[in-house]
């Protein structure tokens, strides 16, 4: 006997009872497969988590966080030298990889194919894909060991994610690259009913960059990793071609400190800007969500003029891999992001309802680990975000970012710089920062 349906009755009758029935209230519209659709991403719902983010979300705020600033590290700190030695020591014994966060699409650019499919190469069109994994070659090259790539992407763009490789040879790096995919978490009315986004399937959306720390245990991937001998993540998002993920002292002094985790931080552009900031949270290192700061916190200045709570997180961060598995084990909390889900009213047609999409934070490690270092660089040299279709971090903004970038290291080499922008381009190949540029350009 197929016992099939009355798994699905049970399914169903879980739902109900947990308020959540209505996921279902469209199974006489659908054909056989929709409907083995539907029961296949219920099947993915954690119910009791569903209800206690809601309990959560309806609560109402905490009180406001209590902050001090935290002192970097950086290029004017005594031992910047000998941090630099330890981070090329590190990359050199091959114990580093590159973890690169790749879940979105490429909306807010107005696009529909992953974020890391779109061309950034100012004059040649390269993707970010391409651009990152130009990196991962030429740091392998450059300390002689082969780098590994691990790369998360999300159920909605796995497969085109994948194909974008395929079609381009792995970038050479067949072998060494793992995608891993993130959880996803269902979209809530204001009121915590489950969404759909028709009336075949459910609402579903990523569980935040957050989500990178359990993806590395699906395939067995941390396992991988320490199989090659990693012990230290280079963490960054796709969407910064700038980023310098084989940066030796801040890796060096990731190491020199014994640190759990490490965070790139940039001076805030001014008080205003959009940037999580990093600072002492409640007594411990932390990231604070710009929203969370009052505007006398955030244009306040120290003795020497510079913002107090000035330290700008850009999301590139240095992983101790046996840390990663204590926040895998301890789990990170979850945050409310009240935004606008496209769903079906009543009668399945297309709407816009204002809802609840729950997300997990990846610097909410930052108050759990022991030992945490701040590394200040360089903006113009490790920072342009790819967000927008038009004004700030934009394809114009990074596309200029990139040529800029390239002339201040012509110029502070003593280079000619190039007329064309063909010549100015400068792929990671040829540098993916000012010394191994320095060093092609001498060949």
């Amino acid at each position: 006997m197929n016992d099939r349906p009355l798994d699905d009755a049970a399914l169903i009758r879980a739902f109900q009872e947990a308020g959540q029935g209505g996921v279902f209230r469209f199974r006489d519209r659908l054909n056989k497969a929709e409907f083995r659709a539907l029961v296949a991403e219920a099947r993915t719902v954690d119910l009791d988590l569903v209800a206690r983010l809601t309990r959560e979300a309806t609560a109402g705020e905490g009180p406001a966080p209590d902050l001090a600033p935290l002192d970097p590290v950086g290029p004017d700190s005594p031992d910047f030298g000998a941090a630099v030695a330890a981070g090329r020591d590190l990359l050199a014994a091959g114990r580093v990889a590159f973890y690169t966060v790749a879940g979105g699409q490429g909306s807010r650019l107005g696009s529909l194919i992953p974020k890391g499919c779109f061309p950034v190469g100012p004059a040649t069109g390269r993707t970010l894909f391409s651009w990152h994994a130009g990196k991962v070659l030429a740091a392998s090259r450059r300390y002689g060991c082969d780098i590994p790539w691990v790369l998360m992407v999300s159920s909605a763009n796995h497969d085109d994610t994948r194909a974008h490789f395929e079609e381009n040879d792995w970038f050479g790096l067949e072998g060494r690259t793992r995608f891993v995919e993130q959880d996803m978490l269902p979209a809530t009315d204001e009121t915590g009913k489950i969404l759909l986004a028709n009336p075949g399937r459910i609402a579903l959306a990523p569980n935040g960059h957050g989500g990178s720390i359990a993806a590395l245990w699906r395939g067995q991937t941390a396992d991988w990793l320490r199989d090659r001998g990693v012990t230290t993540l280079s963490y960054f998002q796709v969407d910064n071609p700038l980023i310098n993920a084989a940066d030796p002292a801040f890796l060096g002094y990731h190491a020199m400190r014994d640190a759990d985790v490490s965070a790139k931080v940039v001076r805030k552009s001014h008080p205003g800007e959009k940037a999580g900031v990093v600072a002492l949270v409640n007594g411990r290192p932390g990231v604070v969500e710009y929203t969370e700061i009052s505007e006398e916190q955030a244009a306040a200045t120290d003795e020497h003029g510079e913002l107090r709570y000035g330290l700008a997180n850009i999301a590139a961060h240095a992983f101790d891999l046996d840390f990663i598995e204590k926040i895998h084990d301890r789990g990170l909390p979850f945050h409310l992001a009240n935004k606008k889900s496209a769903t079906v009213d009543d009668d399945g047609n297309p709407v816009r309802v204002m809802g609840h999409k729950f997300e997990t934070f990846v610097f909410d490690s930052i108050p759990m680990a022991d030992r945490f270092v701040a590394f200040l660089t360089d903006r113009e040299q490790d920072f342009a975000p790819l967000k927008n279709a038009e004004g700030d971090d934009s394809p114009e903004t990074v596309r200029r970012a990139l040529f800029d970038r390239a002339r201040s290291w012509y110029e502070r080499a003593g280079f000619p710089v190039p007329e064309s922008e063909e010549e100015l381009e400068v792929g990671p190949e040829r540098g993916y920062d000012f010394e191994t540029f320095s060093e092609w350009n001498q060949r």
